[in-house]
């Protein structure tokens, strides 16, 4: 790195029993497939520690750095603008789900080749405990957008692309060992940019 100083870290909190605010590096975790990492924005989230339900909101860039702001060419990075929203419930000792959805648009092209995406996804999420020993998890999510890929004739062309994803996954813990079964299906043009997803092929 050719910089004399870079800057790693930095996180403003705002807390009570009624809200979160965080600002700088925030981590949303709303759900595997939807969005689960650090971006640098905003993070709010309503009712953190009172009652069952709670809300996040979450804005901003998916930067890797905060060079990624003012650096020159060698720190250059596609830019990412993040906006999401989760609503979780914990609707039973037993039962607790989640809904999500997120925007993300890509602008400034780092090569000329690089492909820019416009996302939006929207993610189901739940836990349900079968037993004290026994739980259940899954999620359902779909994305639709559009892709910008550069052509060999040097122009601009948008494809649309939509997807789905689903996830089922039941644990059993019996005496000291924990078995765990998992299905997963993830169709090819299932997009998450803020998440993670191995398509089928």
């Amino acid at each position: 790195d050719s910089q004399r100083w870079s800057l790693n870290n930095l996180e403003l909190r705002w807390e009570n029993p009624g809200y979160k605010l965080h600002l700088g590096d925030v981590f949303a975790d709303f759900s595997q497939y939807s969005l689960s990492g650090s971006i640098k924005g905003a993070l709010y989230i309503m009712n953190p520690q009172s009652g069952s339900q709670q809300w996040s909101l979450v804005t901003g860039l998916s930067y890797p750095r905060w060079d990624n702001f003012w650096g020159g060419e060698q720190t250059k990075s596609i830019r990412r603008m993040v906006h999401g929203v989760n609503f979780r419930d914990t609707a039973s000792d037993k039962f607790t789900y989640g809904i999500t959805a997120v925007r993300s648009s890509d602008s400034n092209r780092v090569a000329s080749y690089d492909d820019l995406f416009d996302n939006k996804l929207f993610a189901f999420s739940w836990d349900y405990t079968l037993q004290e020993n026994m739980a259940l998890k899954g999620e359902s999510s779909f994305s639709s957008g559009t892709k910008y890929v550069i052509t060999d004739t040097g122009n601009e062309q948008s494809v649309g692309q939509s997807g789905q994803a689903h996830q089922l996954i039941w644990t059993n813990h019996l005496r000291h060992q924990r078995w765990s079964y998992e299905y997963e299906y993830v169709s090819p043009d299932f997009t998450t940019l803020l998440g993670s997803a191995i398509t089928d092929r």
